[in-house]
């Protein structure tokens, strides 16, 4: 059963999300909210699958960026950013600053369960180009780095000192405090 959390702010909208989710025979609905501090502390509860989030909880910001990046930090859901959106620049930056693991423009919602459980049985074609959205802002060093931290087998040159320097510039341009949110966030991205 692949569970749901929903951090919305238009109540027809979560509604119409809940009746489409309880339809599902392999989805259970878990709630919604249109608070980012509730749905980090239900999403830590009730440990969701996959948690869908509005880019625009306030009908204005893009406050759902925030939200969907806390969560994916502090838990194992994939999170999916819903959007009204659709211009690419607006969900790049979302996905880049939000580190989401798919993204769905609200007029294609009859695909939502699809993605959904795309989303909760693998890496998705989404993911992988979120990833590379990613990758593609970072210096080749930075990259570098990125790539050892992950595991892969990098040979560099640099010495210690300025790999470690290397690492800090990754670590700052993506916003994340250690290697372990690193590993945390793109642990199951193939790399080649």
């Amino acid at each position: 059963m692949i569970t749901v959390y929903l951090v919305e702010d238009d109540k027809d909208f979560c509604l119409l999300i809940q009746r489409t989710i309880e339809k599902a025979e392999d989805m259970e609905f878990l709630g919604c909210t249109n608070h980012p501090e509730t749905a980090l502390e239900q999403v830590e509860e009730l440990k969701p699958d996959v948690v869908l989030v509005d880019l625009c909880l306030d009908g204005e910001s893009l406050e759902g960026i925030e939200t969907a990046r806390k969560i994916r930090l502090s838990s194992d859901a994939k999170v999916l950013i819903l959007t009204g959106y659709e211009d690419m620049n607006t969900v790049s930056e979302a996905c880049f600053r939000s580190f989401a693991s798919e993204y769905i423009f609200k007029k294609d919602f009859l695909y939502l369960t699809d993605r959904i459980r795309a989303s909760a049985t693998g890496i998705t074609s989404s993911e992988i180009l979120i990833f590379s959205l990613i990758v593609n802002r970072l210096t080749p060093s930075e990259k570098s780095q990125l790539y050892k931290i992950l595991g892969k087998d990098i040979q560099l040159m640099s010495s210690p000192k300025t790999q470690a320097n290397q690492k800090s510039q990754l670590l700052k341009r993506l916003g994340l405090s250690d290697s372990r949110e690193i590993i945390h966030l793109f642990k199951n991205i193939p790399i080649s």
